[in-house]
């Protein structure tokens, strides 16, 4: 069974593993691009300049982790190595039940639990840049 992938490397090398409420996000459709509008002062309502083809725009994506190790030294290195994967830049997330590609700009740690530094669960706020970008 194919395992999720941060950066071409499997999220299990880091201890960590996607957990519930992540497919959600990650399956919601992008919002659209916003279409430009003429609000003329002498008529009714507004006028849409409307696109041939609706574009999408950037989306946020919020993401659950759990991480564990084998004890304290363990899971604070495959923390730390996770965090700076994560936040170096644009990352890949590769989730093969989907079997799409996901290309996210980490923003923050939205909320963080430990279990006696030995697993985290964390959620995470990513910006999709461009939600169509699946390569």
């Amino acid at each position: 069974m194919a395992e999720v992938q941060l950066n071409d490397k499997d999220l299990s090398s880091y201890g960590a593993m996607m957990l519930t409420g992540s497919y959600n996000s990650l399956l919601s459709p992008a919002p659209l691009k916003e279409w430009v509008a003429n609000d003329p002062i002498n008529s009714d309502g507004v006028e849409y300049m409307v696109p041939k083809k609706p574009l999408v725009a950037e989306r946020t994506v919020d993401l659950i982790f759990g991480i564990t190790g084998k004890d304290k030294e363990d899971f604070i290195d495959k923390y730390n190595r996770f965090l700076s994967v994560i936040q170096g830049g644009i990352i890949k997330l590769y989730v093969p039940d989907i079997g799409k590609n996901y290309h996210l700009k980490y923003e923050q740690c939205t909320s963080f639990d430990h279990y006696h530094l030995r697993s985290c669960k964390l959620a995470i706020k990513f910006t999709e840049p461009n939600p169509k970008n699946n390569d």
